[in-house]
Parts: C-alpha cells; sequence; structure tokens
C-alpha cells in the first residue's frame, strides 16, 4: 500500500508475468467446468470480482487518515471474502483458479498492511510488533509470484533495510531462501522448531541446498539438508534446534546458508535474544520435582517428613 518508486512498477509486472504459468490465457476453459456450466459459473464469477474491485478501489492514503483504518479493513475482508466465494466455484488447477489464489494472497497482504497502520494509530505496540512480523512473513513469501516485491519501499514497513544491489541479487538469482521466523525465546534445555524455506526465483526449478552453524550450546537436530523449489509455491521443512541445560544465558544467532546450482544463493539468520536460565517451580511442588530430577525416591504416603519432600 506504500508508494513504489520509478521502475518498480516496471519490475513488478515483470516478476507477476512470470509467476503466471504457461498456457493459462489461452486455456479455454478457464473455470474447469464443463460446458453447460460454463457460461452461469462465469456470470457468478464475474459478479463476485466486480464487488471486489469496488471494496479495493480506494486510495492507500485514506489509511493515514484517523479512524479510516477500521472502515479499510472492513472493505478488504469483505475483499477477501469475494474471492473465497469465488474461488469455491472453481477448480483447483484451472486458470480461473490460480488468478483468484493470487488476489485471495493480495487481500492477505493488505490485511497486514493496514493493521500496522490500525495498531500504530491506536498505541499497541504488542498487536504493532506482531502484524509487523506477519506483514514481512507476507512480504517474502510472495515476492516472486507476482503479489508484492521485497524493495526498497517495502522493507522499511517491517523495520528493515535492504540496498539495490541486494534486491538486483534476489531477482537475479535462479532461486532463493530464507527463515520465515527470525526471533525466538528458548530456555535452558528447551528445544525449538526453526522452519527453512527454499523459493523457485525463474520458476525452472532448483534443488537448493541448506547449512545450519548453531554457537557453542546450541545444537541442531540436522544440520544439512535439500529442498526442491518449483513454481509459485515454496519448499520448506523444520529442524529441532535445543539449547543445552548449562548454556549460559545471553543473546544467540543461527545461521542458515543456502546454494543452488553449485554456488551460493545468500545466507540468513535467526536470533535468540534472551536465552535464559531453566525455568523451576518454586515451593514444595518445586522441591518434589528437584528431588525426582536428582534421583531421589519418592517418600512413602505416611513418611513423618513428607511435608518437606
Amino acid at each position: 500500500m506504500g508508494e513504489r518508486g520509478e521502475g518498480e512498477e516496471g519490475l513488478h509486472h515483470l516478476v507477476a508475468v512470470r509467476a503466471v504459468p504457461e498456457g493459462l490465457v489461452a486455456e479455454a476453459d478457464p473455470c474447469g467446468v464443463g460446458a453447460g456450466e460454463e457460461l452461469p459459473l462465469l456470470a457468478q464469477l464475474r459478479l463476485r470480482m466486480a464487488d471486489y474491485l469496488l471494496r479495493t478501489a480506494d486510495d492507500p492514503d485514506v489509511l493515514n487518515t484517523p479512524g479510516q483504518g477500521t472502515a479499510l479493513r472492513t472493505k478488504y475482508q469483505a475483499a477477501a471474502a469475494d474471492v473465497a466465494a469465488a474461488r469455491a466455484k472453481t477448480v483447483g488447477t484451472s486458470a480461473a483458479a490460480i488468478v483468484l489464489n493470487r488476489l485471495a494472497w493480495g487481500c492477505e497482504l493488505a490485511l497486514a498492511d493496514i493493521d500496522i497502520t490500525r495498531y500504530a494509530q491506536a498505541n499497541d505496540q504488542a498487536g504493532k510488533q506482531q502484524v509487523i512480523a506477519r506483514y514481512r512473513q507476507l512480504t517474502q513469501r510472495h515476492r516472486f509470484n507476482g503479489i508484492q516485491l521485497e524493495s526498497l519501499y517495502t522493507t522499511p514497513r517491517y523495520g528493515e533495510q535492504v540496498t539495490r544491489a541486494q534486491i538486483a541479487k534476489q531477482y537475479r538469482s535462479p532461486a532463493w531462501g530464507y527463515l520465515p521466523q527470525i526471533r525466538f525465546t528458548v530456555r535452558q534445555g528447551a528445544s525449538v522448531d526453526v522452519t527453512i524455506t527454499a523459493q523457485d526465483v525463474d520458476f525452472q526449478g532448483h534443488d537448493v541446498e541448506w547449512t545450519l552453524i548453531t554457537p557453542q550450546g546450541l545444537t541442531a537436530e540436522r544440520t544439512q539438508g535439500r529442498l526442491r523449489a518449483s513454481g509459485p509455491l515454496e519448499a520448506a521443512e523444520t529442524v529441532r534446534l535445543s539449547a543445552g541445560t548449562d548454556v549460559a544465558p545471553g543473546n544467540y544467532a543461527v545461521t542458515v546458508v543456502f546454494d543452488a546450482d553449485g554456488g551460493e544463493l545468500t545466507s540468513a539468520q535467526c536470533s535468540i535474544p534472551d536465552l535464559r536460565r531453566e525455568s523451576r517451580p518454586s515451593g514444595r511442588a518445586g522441591m518434589r520435582s528437584l528431588a525426582r530430577r536428582r534421583g531421589a525416591p519418592e517418600c512413602p504416603a505416611r513418611c513423618q517428613w513428607r511435608q518437606l519432600c
């Protein structure tokens, strides 16, 4: 919803065109239905899409007017419902379904964008940070399939900065890799799942290899893997990351390096900004739990010292 710089419209158009499967325009049956049903169904879809276009016609700048954020959000929610209703009447691999999927993704991203401003205007910092993280995830998920570019103008919206050289490297690469979640909370002796994701940039299909590098005190169930990225959908897998029981409290970073076609694509980091000591229950329950961890036997029911166990 932010303004685009000169040249970005052309790049966005190029990415969108490349994200459309070959043969989409030439498909004789755009909805994937029989000839007898085609005209009534197309009429229904046109009505739904007319509603969608009316609901999304507002100038995004109205979002900066106090009180308009909620109204704009309501319209985009209704637009998303229009798309969902039209999508339900199509076959999954039809041309109409492919286009409607992209419209649904666009509505999802627009709603996250709207919510950033709404939470900021309400001085709700916790809500704002949550939706900023979601906006970043959606932008990066859809940056190569024609929905929204990751650019000099979109990254500041979620608190990051990129250079023109970094953007050029992304869109000139055959494939790409990233981490959807980049901040985790972990305690000593606990584990967390890290999602590693690969994307097909040129839609030629690529095997993306990843290598995970952990600092001392953190271990991963696997440190290497391979993902097959093909077309507009991502390929992803999760890796369990564990903190040792004696790892020192502090800030930690985990790095994932991505390679494809014999060359390095990029690297990504996720952080554990405040790894803390293992939490222990307090009081009698804590004493019993601690005794069990140390291997002490349970006291019999009539033990005279039960009140201390």
